[in-house]
């Protein structure tokens, strides 16, 4: 780490093939004493109520809000550090919170991550750590640690904030780095709301879907405008699952941002009824707010997406699951789920499941077993979870070292 290579600043965003996130570790996040969550192309989370899947969720949630708001609005917004650090029974709540997460480019692993513990009196929080590191020299590097701050690029001299993170700061003087922050802030984490699906907000919501999908048609407007062939699959999917759907208008009215479905009123489809998103199932809404976070105009680089299958008829689940395998190649994604239908699914393989327990007093993250890593062809691991049988392996994927790629 004792090169001084010089490079031009850019401000070009990666594209979409480029430092897929692999991994995401917690230390002490919630109820998470050690967490490492291997990401694949396609990562679904299982295991029971209350055990942490939604709380994984939130890892790559606060990761965005922490670069792309500030470190202190992520936090208070969770009411501080004390309410996102994990609870040790009689033991205090002192525990530094850790989060990282590690990229992969061209064979090389990038890791980025800081740790958050208690400031004086334990009222507030201090960054003690923040790292941006790779395993290959030909990417610049930075750290800080207890008011010192060392980087591959000797021009670059930070002022130092004890509760401001540097990566926001200094982006755009590495290419690495630019690429590293474009990543995290462009994170994709939704957790829908019927509320908000089926209001009519005032125009202007941007073109990156919310987490909460308030503002679906400001995102399908821009999907209808510049990206037709993506405003034919996601009507397409939509009419797969609602048979009766004639079309899908996204338009607006006195400032109001609607969303326009057409159904057909009989058999021979001459005659059709107009509803807006206040009269629309919540299942339609869900599943066109789904097919939106695959093929917004700013598309994520990852979408996480939790309960996929909530409000979703299991029929049109399987079209909604479709989807999200065919946009694969554009964007990996996370999601949630409690579906043996969804879990049935030829591409639900065991190699993408992840399984989050809770005992003694921690959540952890499991791979499944590896005997169910061969399932015969009448098996499935939906089934598996019909009849309680999907096994974790035997230790929990755990971390060593949370802000370094030495494992």
């Amino acid at each position: 780490m004792e090169r001084n290579r010089e490079i031009t600043p850019i401000v070009a965003a990666p594209s979409k093939a480029q430092f897929p996130f692999v991994e995401l570790r917690l230390k002490n996040f919630r109820g998470f004493e050690n967490a490492l969550l291997k990401l694949d192309d396609l990562t679904i989370l299982v295991g029971p109520n209350g055990v942490g899947k939604s709380t994984l969720l939130e890892g790559f949630e606060f990761l965005k809000e922490a670069v792309t708001d500030s470190l202190l609005v992520a936090l208070e917004r969770r009411g501080g550090l004390t309410s996102i650090r994990r609870r040790k029974p009689g033991k205090g709540n002192r525990n530094d919170v850790i989060l990282s997460t590690v990229f992969s480019h061209a064979g090389a692993r990038i890791l980025y991550g800081f740790r958050l513990g208690a400031s004086a009196g334990n009222a507030g929080y201090v960054i003690r750590d923040e790292v941006l590191q790779s395993d290959s020299p030909e990417w610049d590097w930075f750290r800080r640690s207890d008011g010192d701050f060392q980087s591959s690029r000797a021009r670059v001299q930070p002022a130092l904030n004890d509760e401001s993170l540097l990566l926001p700061l200094v982006a755009q003087q590495s290419e690495i780095w630019n690429f590293i922050h474009y990543r995290l802030r462009n994170l994709g984490t939704f957790a829908f709301s019927t509320d908000h699906l089926k209001a009519e907000p005032p125009v202007g919501g941007g073109s990156s879907l919310n987490r909460n999908g308030s503002n679906l048609g400001d995102v399908l407007q821009q999907v209808w405008k510049k990206h037709p062939d993506d405003a034919t699959w996601i009507l397409e999917h939509l009419q797969a699952i609602v048979s009766d759907l004639g079309g899908l208008h996204p338009s607006s009215s006195a400032g109001r941002r609607l969303i326009r479905f057409d159904q057909y009123a009989d058999d021979l489809r001459d005659k059709v009824n107009q509803f807006y998103s206040s009269s629309m199932s919540v299942g339609t809404l869900k599943s066109l707010a789904i097919l939106a976070s695959l093929r917004q105009p700013n598309l994520p680089s990852l979408v996480a997406i939790e309960d996929i299958e909530d409000s979703i008829h299991p029929g049109a689940l399987g079209i909604v699951f479709d989807a999200v395998v065919a946009s694969l190649d554009r964007s990996p994604v996370v999601m949630t789920t409690h579906s043996t239908e969804l879990l049935s699914h030829p591409a639900a393989t065991a190699e993408r499941i992840r399984v989050v327990t809770r005992h003694q007093g921690a959540s952890w993250i499991h791979c499944l077993a590896p005997e169910l890593h061969h399932l015969p062809a009448y098996e499935t691991v939906g089934g598996l979870l019909r009849t309680n049988g999907l096994v974790p392996a035997g230790q929990p994927e755990t971390c060593q070292s949370w802000l370094d790629l030495l494992q």
